[in-house]
């Protein structure tokens, strides 16, 4: 059976609109999971960078102990402090890959 056709009047005009949300919700969501996926690495293809976080910007807690969470280091480059990145990067960097 076919849609039956809209006309302009306060009904039909939000059920214009839920359509169109319906099918905006839909394409929206899919097209969400395809530009999300196409950013996001594999964890085997990350490394833990030592010496290249700026100060607030860590990843996780400091390796000498000085903080025990993320975004808490005090001075850029702090070699005890890392950054998550895509393999390869590290070393461009100046930095240290975890072992």
């Amino acid at each position: 059976m076919a849609a039956p056709v809209l006309g302009s009047g306060p009904d039909q005009r939000a059920e214009r609109r839920r359509r169109q949300d319906d099918d905006g919700g839909r394409l929206g969501h899919h097209m969400g999971g395809a530009v999300a996926g196409a950013g996001v690495a594999r964890a085997d293809d990350t490394v833990n960078c030592y010496g290249v976080a700026k100060a607030g910007q860590n990843d996780c807690s400091s390796k000498t102990g000085v903080h025990d969470c993320a975004g808490q280091a005090k001075v850029d480059h702090d070699k005890g402090d890392f950054k998550t990145m895509p393999k390869g990067s590290c070393e461009k960097l100046g930095g240290t890959p975890e072992k």
